[in-house]
């Protein structure tokens, strides 16, 4: 099992804390549970994103520009957007 550098782990530490659908092997064994910490952090990076950055923020609210969520994978290079 491979670890993350310890300022990579303690940016994704609230997506661990918050993902709840997996009760066993809650490690980078377990694909699903990896996956769905993945997802959560992506969702609370975007809200994060709009709450220290007001410019941002202001310019989401009036449609000048558009946020969306996306995952790259790293093993085949793909990015998906949600």
């Amino acid at each position: 099992m491979r670890t993350l550098p310890k300022e990579m782990e303690s940016s994704i530490r609230p997506a661990i804390y918050a993902e709840i659908i997996s009760m066993d092997n809650r490690n980078s064994s377990n694909s699903g549970f990896v996956e769905n910490v993945a997802l959560i952090n992506v969702r609370q990076t975007m809200e994060k994103i709009g709450i220290k950055s007001q410019i941002l923020k202001e310019m989401t609210d009036m449609k000048q520009i558009e946020t969306i969520e996306g995952i790259h994978n790293i093993n085949n290079g793909e990015v998906t957007f949600n």
